[in-house]
């Protein structure tokens, strides 16, 4: 019956370290067997796969959050600006890359105030990135030719509830 890694640590490891442990061991001594020394490094290799993917994937759900909140921030201003948009889709890119299409009606897109869209989207995408954050904005117009379901298989499936339909 093979040991598991936590069966060596805990019954041939932990036993046999004390606090007088802390002394260099002399030459030609050996503490701990080679099957000891493999199992506490892949016992430790696994706890700290495990720490990293639980990093992760709190640092994707606080980006995923920033999104949101950047995306309002431009359906805010856009209103301001006195433009309607239709939707705004999210596509994730990666844990800290994330795209948003925003569609809005054919007459807001070719309109020249939507130029001012523009200005802004820039300065926010340049305002928000981060090390571990990036978000990028595009638009496109909505027409008849528009399929939506060609939009979803892109990688846009996520749509922001402030204009949800």
């Amino acid at each position: 019956m093979n040991k598991t890694d936590h069966d060596v640590i805990e019954k041939e490891i932990k036993p046999s370290v004390k606090q007088s442990d802390w002394e260099s061991p002399k030459v030609g001594e050996e503490h701990y067997s080679t099957n000891q020394i493999i199992a506490a490094y892949q016992a430790g290799i696994a706890k700290g796969v495990s720490s990293a993917q639980k990093l992760l994937q709190e640092k994707f759900v606080e980006n995923l959050e920033k999104t949101a909140k950047d995306t309002g921030k431009l359906i805010s201003q856009l209103s301001k600006f006195n433009i309607k948009l239709s939707r705004a889709l999210l596509k994730v890119i990666a844990w800290d890359q994330f795209e948003v299409l925003i569609i809005l009606p054919e007459k807001e897109y070719l309109g020249e105030k939507f130029e001012k869209a523009y200005i802004f989207v820039g300065g926010l995408e340049d305002e928000v990135q981060k090390d571990h954050y990036s978000i990028t904005f595009c638009f496109c117009p909505e027409s008849q030719y528009l399929n939506m379901e060609k939009v979803k298989s892109d990688g846009f499936t996520l749509q922001h509830r402030a204009l949800q339909k």
